[in-house]
Formats: C-alpha cells, structure tokens, sequence
C-alpha cells in the first residue's frame, strides 16, 4: 500500500505531465517548458527518495529509534539543501532506545516527510526544529516551524495530507497532535505509550 499510495501516485504524475507535453494543444513558451520539465524531475527524484526508504525499512526486522532520529535527519538536511534559508534545528533525549517495526517505521517517516514538506511549501518559517524523546515507556517526535501557522478549522475537505497523518498515526498506534495558530507557527507532535 505505501508503495502504490506514495510512488504509485508520483509514477501517474509523471506519466501524466508527460503526455501533457507530447500532447499539447496549444504552444508553450521556453519557461512554461521548462517548468514542466522541472516539476517532473523533481518527482521523479521523490520516487527514487520513497523508493530506497521503503527498501531500507522493508529490508529490516526492526529499527531503533535512534536508526530512525538518524534517517530523518539526513532526510530533512537533504530537502533543506534547497533552502539554505531555512535553520534546522535537531534535538534528541533518547533514554530508551526503543524498538520499531517496519511498519511502524513507515508510517512514522510518512508524517514526518508530510510535515516537513508542508513546512517548506507553506510555513515562510526561518527555523525547522525536530525534537525526538524516549523514555522507559514511552517516544515521542515532534517537528516544528516558527511560520505563518494556519486555522486548522478551515483545511478544504479535499486536501487530504493531515487526514493522511492522523490515519497513518492510528496504524502504528500512536497519538497526533496539531498546535498551530495563524502568525504563531506549527507544531506536529507523534506520541507513543508502551504499556
């Protein structure tokens, strides 16, 4: 499913914007070209990104918290590579080291792309900080920006990415919390209880 719901639909968007091209009906200018052109390459770059951390999170029986703080960085330092604007921020008080699952992992890494990405396209934030916890029964991670923020009363039904968290965070049992506030910035927040 993580594959068909990520790469499956990024494979349609390049097929798709690229029989718009050959397809074309009316002409268009070297920029409106070369937009295209770019917005596919960028994608099909995000395929081989999804693709590998499928690989790599499939490839293992389990994956220590500290595997994942370490994966997600190296993920966000990479998206920040195009924004050199943009300060990271990376804290860790990891006292356990807990144990995730495959799937876990996953769903986990999903929101936390889905947050950073949103951060980078709409937050206008000078700062991204990520914070991962743990302790003898409980993790948490939380990723934050000093942006705009937005009325989450106000997300269109048909913008689907924090249904998409809130559905992932249920399937690896944890708890998603959203603080955000118009002007004040925003704050995604994973929590997990081990009993």
């Amino acid at each position: 499913r993580d594959l068909h719901d990520n790469i499956g639909a990024q494979l349609s968007f390049i097929s798709s914007n690229i029989d718009w091209i050959i397809d074309k009906n009316k002409e268009l200018n070297q920029e409106e070209e070369l937009q295209q052109m770019k917005a596919i390459n960028s994608t099909a770059k995000n395929v081989m990104i999804h693709l590998r951390e499928t690989i790599w999170a499939l490839h293992k029986d389990e994956i220590t918290l500290q595997e994942f703080f370490d994966k997600l960085k190296v993920y966000i330092q990479n998206m920040l590579y195009l924004q050199p604007g943009l300060e990271f921020s990376p804290q860790e008080r990891i006292e356990k080291n807990i144990v995730l699952t495959p799937t876990e992992m996953l769903n986990l890494f999903r929101i936390c792309q889905e947050a950073v990405n949103n951060i980078l396209k709409h937050a206008n934030s000078t700062v991204l900080k990520l914070v991962i916890e743990s302790g003898e029964d409980y993790f948490l991670i939380r990723i934050e920006d000093n942006g705009i923020g937005f009325n989450a009363m106000a997300i269109p039904d048909e913008h689907y990415g924090l249904k998409n968290m809130k559905h992932r965070a249920q399937e690896a049992n944890a708890k998603l919390s959203i603080d955000t506030m118009e002007a004040k910035g925003t704050a995604i927040q994973i929590k997990k209880y081990y009993k």
